[in-house]
């Protein structure tokens, strides 16, 4: 392992964000909403953070049973 690695993952640490999160639609995004994803289907956002290199991100865990780290822009709100 390179030296610096220890300092570059340092550098990569998100930031938590504050729920709710205005995307730049204005709408809101916020931890307990249930989302969808083109590619993972639909889930439950657990979490917020700002990730220093892709921006801020929402934590889901999706009803396959998979947890993903997602642009906050790539998800839709599902209504009801």
């Amino acid at each position: 392992m390179p030296e610096n690695s220890q300092d570059e993952a340092q550098l990569l640490e998100p930031k938590i964000v504050k729920s709710p999160y205005k995307r730049l639609d204005g709408s809101l995004i916020a931890v307990g909403d249930k989302i969808t994803h083109e590619r993972q289907g639909t889930g439950k956002v657990v979490g917020l953070a700002d990730y220093e290199t892709i921006g801020v991100c929402a934590c889901i865990l999706f009803d396959s049973g998979v947890e993903g780290i997602i642009n906050i822009e790539s998800v839709k709100k599902v209504k009801g």
